[in-house]
């Protein structure tokens, strides 16, 4: 908006826009019903995703376990044997 000498607004800078009177879409139900149809699977799907990812984590997580107390199972062998064979070397010799 510039002012003229006059006093007066310049109104051919800017173009006024009339307000457009909302009117809702009419879905095809069918279309609509689809929709939620595919959106319920697809959630299902996600469900079902997690809930293996889920199982998944807790089979590693399991596992490792296991294999952390064998390890320190093995370690305990592995130290009565080599304590064994020092006193076979040491009390026999």
């Amino acid at each position: 908006f510039s002012a003229t000498e006059g006093g007066q607004g310049d109104h051919e800078d800017f173009e006024v826009w009339e307000p457009v009177p909302f009117r809702p879409h009419q879905a095809d139900k069918a279309a609509l019903l689809a929709k939620q149809r595919s959106l319920a699977e697809n959630e299902y799907w996600l469900l079902q995703a997690g809930l293996q990812v889920k199982e998944w984590t807790q089979l590693i997580e399991n596992r490792s376990r296991d294999i952390r107390c064998r390890k320190e199972i093995f370690r305990h062998f592995w130290a009565d044997k080599e304590v064994a064979v020092l006193h076979l070397m040491v009390f026999r010799l």
